[in-house]
Protein backbone atom coordinates (compact mmCIF):
# COMPACT_ATOMS: atom_id res chain seq x y z
CA UNK A 1 0.00 0.00 0.00
CA UNK A 2 1.54 3.19 -0.73
CA UNK A 3 1.12 5.88 1.74
CA UNK A 4 2.54 9.38 3.18
CA UNK A 5 5.41 9.20 5.40
CA UNK A 6 2.91 11.01 8.13
CA UNK A 7 1.03 7.86 8.66
CA UNK A 8 3.67 5.28 8.76
CA UNK A 9 5.01 4.25 12.44
CA UNK A 10 8.79 4.11 13.33
CA UNK A 11 10.43 0.57 13.10
CA UNK A 12 7.95 0.42 10.39
CA UNK A 13 10.00 -0.86 7.09
CA UNK A 14 9.02 0.81 3.49
CA UNK A 15 10.28 1.34 0.06
CA UNK A 16 10.48 3.91 -2.65
CA UNK A 17 7.74 3.54 -5.06
CA UNK A 18 10.03 4.41 -8.23
CA UNK A 19 12.70 2.41 -6.97
CA UNK A 20 11.62 -1.11 -5.20
CA UNK A 21 15.64 -2.19 -4.75
CA UNK A 22 15.49 0.38 -1.98
CA UNK A 23 14.22 -0.28 1.37
CA UNK A 24 13.94 1.36 4.70
CA UNK A 25 13.55 1.36 8.27
CA UNK A 26 11.28 4.76 9.68
CA UNK A 27 13.56 6.10 12.61
CA UNK A 28 11.29 9.49 13.74
CA UNK A 29 9.12 11.96 12.60
CA UNK A 30 10.90 14.92 13.92
CA UNK A 31 9.28 18.37 13.61
CA UNK A 32 11.86 21.10 12.60
CA UNK A 33 12.51 24.88 12.76
CA UNK A 34 13.47 26.27 8.73
CA UNK A 35 14.11 29.53 8.21
CA UNK A 36 16.04 32.78 8.69
CA UNK A 37 17.23 36.17 9.45
CA UNK A 38 19.05 39.04 8.33
CA UNK A 39 19.45 40.32 11.99
CA UNK A 40 18.66 44.29 11.40
CA UNK A 41 21.27 44.55 8.59
CA UNK A 42 18.86 45.97 6.44
CA UNK A 43 16.89 48.55 9.23
CA UNK A 44 13.55 47.93 11.00
CA UNK A 45 11.92 46.82 7.97
CA UNK A 46 12.63 42.96 7.62
CA UNK A 47 11.31 41.89 4.77
CA UNK A 48 13.28 39.21 4.19
CA UNK A 49 13.27 37.35 7.35
CA UNK A 50 10.92 34.37 7.57
CA UNK A 51 10.65 31.00 9.54
CA UNK A 52 8.61 27.74 9.66
CA UNK A 53 8.28 24.59 11.02
CA UNK A 54 8.13 21.60 9.05
CA UNK A 55 7.78 17.65 9.66
CA UNK A 56 9.94 15.61 8.27
CA UNK A 57 10.72 11.88 8.77
CA UNK A 58 14.18 9.99 9.61
CA UNK A 59 15.03 6.88 7.70
CA UNK A 60 17.59 4.28 7.82
CA UNK A 61 18.44 2.81 4.39
CA UNK A 62 18.79 -1.04 5.26
CA UNK A 63 21.22 -2.00 2.65
CA UNK A 64 24.15 0.64 3.13
CA UNK A 65 22.96 1.86 6.38
CA UNK A 66 22.74 5.82 5.66
CA UNK A 67 20.38 7.72 7.29
CA UNK A 68 18.34 9.58 4.69
CA UNK A 69 15.20 12.77 5.54
CA UNK A 70 12.12 12.89 3.56
CA UNK A 71 9.00 15.16 4.15
CA UNK A 72 6.31 13.83 5.32
CA UNK A 73 4.41 14.06 3.35
CA UNK A 74 6.85 11.97 0.58
CA UNK A 75 4.90 8.82 -0.65
CA UNK A 76 6.20 5.19 -0.01
CA UNK A 77 5.04 1.60 -0.40
CA UNK A 78 4.47 0.33 3.20
CA UNK A 79 6.25 -2.85 3.49
CA UNK A 80 6.03 -4.36 7.04
CA UNK A 81 5.06 -2.73 10.68
CA UNK A 82 6.91 -2.17 13.45
CA UNK A 83 7.91 -5.25 15.57
CA UNK A 84 6.81 -5.22 19.18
Amino acid sequence: MISALAKIEPGSIICDPNNLENFYRVIEHLTIFDGYDLDHSYGDNEPFSYGETKRICRMKNLENGRMYRYPSTQKFLYLEGPRG
